[in-house]
């Protein structure tokens, strides 16, 4: 019966992209820590910052 081949068939392939999207959301983990520990770090930072020395001494600070 062909419905019900192109049922298994469909329900199969939602199964390996599910499997395909915990692998990408596992993968993307460490990526997305690292965004959020940046992302503090430049909202942390001064924006004020005039002179070319303050704005030097910023930038090395949030490269660490």
């Amino acid at each position: 019966d062909c419905s019900a081949s192109c049922v298994y068939i469909a329900v199969s392939m939602f199964q390996d992209l599910q499997a395909q999207m915990k692998d990408f959301e596992a993968s993307a983990e460490p990526l997305q820590e690292w965004l959020n520990v940046t992302e503090a770090a430049v909202q942390d930072s001064s924006t004020c910052l005039q002179d070319l020395p303050s704005k030097k001494q910023e930038l090395q600070r949030l490269q660490v």
